[in-house]
């Protein structure tokens, strides 16, 4: 398709009348995911694109889903990432970084 050879984060289907209430039966593995508040906007040629990204944490120890595979936080800008996934990660982990400590 559109992104084809290129690496990708799970996703649902990029269509129009995508129920948001169906994401969580999309999702790769069993967590907590949670809904980041602002979606990620890419624009592609020949059409815009809003992602609503979810975010979860996962023990280290969890297996990677059948058919995929996890890339260790070192070496994520190695993978052949489109911009538009590249965005929804930056989101993501944006997110998931602890928030820093009060004095």
């Amino acid at each position: 398709g559109l992104l084809g050879g290129m690496a990708e984060v799970p996703t649902g289907q990029w269509s129009a009348d995508y129920r948001l209430a169906d994401a969580l039966q999309d999702a790769p593995l069993p967590a907590q995911w949670r809904r980041l508040a602002t979606p990620v906007r890419h624009v592609f040629t020949h059409f815009p694109l809003e992602l609503t990204v979810l975010v979860a944490r996962a023990p280290r120890a969890t297996p990677a889903p059948q058919g995929s595979r996890f890339t260790p936080l070192a070496r994520l800008r190695d993978e052949p990432f489109p911009a538009v996934f590249l965005k929804a990660l930056e989101a993501g982990l944006e997110a998931l970084r602890p928030l820093p400590s009060a004095p």
